[in-house]
């Protein structure tokens, strides 16, 4: 796809995390930073960093919203101010 065509026929885009502070079901916390598309196969991936360790991670956007045993994977603690 070009990006000309992009522009007339951009891909839908599912629900997206708001960007902000999230705890995982493990009681980790994390802040969303926002989401991008995979250059391959254009799966659409959580970029995120873990506030523990500082480092910085992409998650399948399908996997991010999912529940583990009944429990959201992710809870969203304090959304990011928008500008």
């Amino acid at each position: 796809m070009t990006r000309a065509d992009a522009a007339h026929n951009p891909i839908p885009q599912p629900d997206h995390p708001r960007p902000g502070l999230y705890r995982h079901y493990k009681g980790g916390f994390y802040t969303v930073l926002h989401t991008a598309r995979h250059s391959e196969t254009e799966e659409w991936l959580v970029i995120y960093r873990s506030e523990a360790r500082q480092d910085y991670w992409a998650r399948p956007l399908a996997m991010w919203a999912e529940q583990v045993n009944g429990t959201p994977r992710f809870t969203l603690i304090e959304a990011t101010p928008e500008p």
